[in-house]
């Protein structure tokens, strides 16, 4: 469950963290039923008293209040996904990446947490302190992931949810990194929990390699 407002403490040196003001950014660029709105941002600034430790501001991000997330549903031995939902959820779910990609956003840490659904059945796309923009060419349905024009980190995505090109150190990625974790998502809604479960990174690939095979040459 996602619990709203969001606070963001500030450093030492009374600045906050880039990650929170990268994600700030970028929601207020967004608008789209599956995106996780931006609503307002307040902030609270500490007791002017000597006595009171805490003596940096906090930031909230503001959004609409969402009942759960993706995963805490799928950890509940009470709630079990029929079809019908699993289509509802994956249609929610690939429209609003498929938005995030035409406005060339990169979301790079695609995973059921964060993945929040409301009780009217709503689903939106949460978390943007890893998302960048992304100018590199769209990969084509059965050429791979491909390789974008420029550079990025290759320390995003959650393992679980991280592809082959990321756990190999590929550093010009496409948004086929996304696609991937949305089939992660996928089969964890089918089966009910994480279907590549690496303890490292290397066995990561082996666990991906035994299920669909090695990449050819």
């Amino acid at each position: 469950m996602r619990d709203d407002p969001r606070p963001l403490e500030a450093d030492d040196n009374l600045q906050f963290p880039i990650t929170a003001l990268r994600e700030i950014k970028l929601l207020k660029l967004l608008s789209h039923d599956n995106i996780l709105r931006l609503e307002d941002m307040a902030v609270e600034h500490p007791p002017r008293s000597n006595d009171v430790k805490r003596k940096r501001p906090i930031m909230y991000m503001v959004t609409p209040y969402m009942d759960h997330d993706l995963s805490g549903l799928l950890d509940n031995p009470s709630v079990t996904f029929t079809e019908p939902q699993i289509k509802c959820y994956m249609l929610q779910l690939l429209e609003g990446l498929r938005y995030l990609h035409d406005q060339h956003i990169l979301h790079r840490d695609m995973k059921a947490a964060n993945l929040l659904i409301n009780n009217k059945g709503i689903l939106q796309i949460a978390d943007f302190g890893l998302a960048r923009h992304y100018d590199g060419p769209t990969p084509k349905a059965g050429q791979g992931g491909g390789d974008g024009k420029r550079e990025y980190t290759g320390l995003v995505v959650t393992r679980w949810y991280r592809p082959p090109e990321l756990l190999l150190h590929l550093k010009k990625y496409t948004t086929a990194i996304d696609v991937w974790g949305v089939g992660c998502v996928f089969g964890e809604m089918l089966t009910g929990k994480p279907i590549l479960s690496g303890d490292s990174d290397g066995h990561q690939l082996d666990i991906i390699w035994d299920l669909v095979g090695s990449p050819t040459p």
